[in-house]
């Protein structure tokens, strides 16, 4: 999936493309502080945002968002 189907594919599920890009991090297996340092954000944003893709996604978990993102095309990682 290039990236203009990606954006078109996060907008369908309401993921902004700053949570998207935590979500990869996420999936890579970043820490909430090596997300931070990365993105230059503190770790209350990025937890802030994984809230946020908990909720849209329908998620408990970082897990299960990672691996309902894959599912849904959302994230390449």
């Amino acid at each position: 999936m290039n990236s203009i189907s990606r954006y078109i594919e996060c907008q369908l599920q309401n993921l902004s493309p700053r949570e998207t890009a935590i979500l990869e991090l996420v999936a890579l297996g970043l820490t909430t502080k090596r997300i931070s340092d990365e993105l230059n954000i503190s770790p209350n944003t990025v937890l802030h945002h994984l809230k946020s893709v908990h909720i849209k996604l329908d998620v408990n978990s970082r897990q299960h968002a990672v691996a309902k993102a894959m599912g849904l095309g959302l994230i390449l990682t």
